[in-house]
């Protein structure tokens, strides 16, 4: 197909990137004029999904605002047409469009994953003023929204320490990439670095929310499986709700079987909008209507190779594969993220070192192991 040239794209980019600068920290969205509002999740390259969703959902306007969650680019072919068609509706509809920064926000990320080679090689000379633009509209998006002063929409999550407060006032701009963390002037004995400069605070907010996962179990701990963020459970949510006077969080950043989840007592949802992301017929995308009051989620799936019978398309039973195998690794991360507590747990159950627990017994007296089933495919 034929591409936007260079002028063009560029000037769109620098057009919506002026726009965005204007912008809080964390968007103020509305529901006032359409008693409507979708909230879209991960597009990854994937410009057939955005198209399904416009043509189902309609475009943006007053009465129907979108929320893009962040992720539009790396791993697809169109990380490029998918950015620009988004830049263009907030240049067309700015206040109809919302777009949350994701992790793939990021030159650092796009190195590894794809964009910065697919926009090398669709614009050849004029490639490093475009990625240069980019990188301004990646510090330009803002890392939020809140719909209606009741629903918060993030990329990754939160966790123990995230603080809405801080995150209004932080200064984005200085986030070119949160892979190049600031230098702490203080060192755990452990190599970590504590988090104790201005700087460095903001960019842990910043970090949290983007690459943040939920989890079952209570607590808060370190996101083995990805190695950046960190694994929330149901508690930190609700507390996190309480404390900010919200009522749902809406997050993305993991794939789905069906295209979304809901978690945390159906206080926390993952909506993710790239249907067939690992190959054909491996998920659904969806995106999710919040409306009445209070907010309501309704879920809307979609998936583009269903009209493509011309292409193999994977069993039910290979899908639910995909995910079992995710979930086993995660299961594996939060076994060994616990060792200590664990063995030392089993060591009061199993005082003679026999190395067996009877379940029986665990199931009278009231224990058994917490394991998490059912979590999103890494992205």
């Amino acid at each position: 197909p034929q591409r936007v040239h260079a002028h063009y794209a560029y000037h769109i980019i620098r057009d919506a990137t002026a726009i965005l600068r204007r912008l809080p920290n964390l968007n103020q969205a509305s529901t006032a004029v359409g008693k409507q509002i979708t909230i879209c999740g991960d597009l990854h390259g994937k410009l057939q999904d955005l198209l399904v969703i416009l043509h189902k959902n309609g475009l943006p306007c007053a009465e129907n605002p979108y929320v893009f969650n962040g992720d539009f680019v790396d791993r697809g072919k169109r990380s490029m047409e998918v950015l620009l068609l988004l830049c263009a509706l907030l240049i067309v509809f700015p206040g109809a469009v919302f777009l949350n920064r994701g992790n793939h926000e990021d030159r650092a990320i796009n190195v590894r994953y794809g964009f910065i080679r697919e926009v090398r090689t669709k614009y050849r000379m004029q490639s490093e003023r475009l990625l240069h633009q980019i990188e301004r509209l990646y510090r330009a998006l803002p890392l939020g929204t809140v719909v209606d002063s009741q629903v918060l929409v993030v990329h990754g999550g939160i966790s123990n320490k995230t603080d809405l407060r801080e995150i209004w006032t932080l200064d984005r701009f200085k986030l070119a990439s949160l892979m190049d963390p600031p230098q702490s002037a203080k060192e755990n004995p452990d190599g970590t670095e504590e988090d104790d400069t201005p700087e460095r605070r903001a960019w842990r907010q910043v970090f949290d929310i983007l690459w943040s996962d939920p989890q079952v179990a209570d607590g808060c701990s370190h996101n083995t499986l990805r190695g950046a963020g960190t694994y929330f459970g149901p508690d930190v949510t609700e507390e996190f709700l309480r404390r900010h006077d919200l009522r749902l969080l809406v997050r993305s950043h993991e794939c789905k079987l069906e295209g979304y989840e809901l978690a945390h007592n159906n206080k926390c949802i993952t909506i993710f909008s790239a249907s067939d992301y690992y190959e054909v017929g491996s998920n659904k995308g969806a995106y999710v209507k919040l409306s009445g009051n209070p907010l309501t989620p309704q879920f809307v799936q979609f998936q583009v190779s269903a009209a493509k019978s011309n292409k193999r398309r994977l069993t039910f039973r290979q899908r639910v594969g995909l995910v079992e195998r995710s979930a086993l690794k995660s299961l594996a991360a939060t076994i060994e993220a616990r060792r200590i507590g664990l063995e030392a747990e089993f060591k009061t159950r199993d005082p003679e070192s026999k190395g067996i627990h009877n379940l029986h017994s665990a199931r009278t007296k009231g224990f058994m192991p917490r394991v998490r089933y059912g979590r999103g495919l890494k992205t």
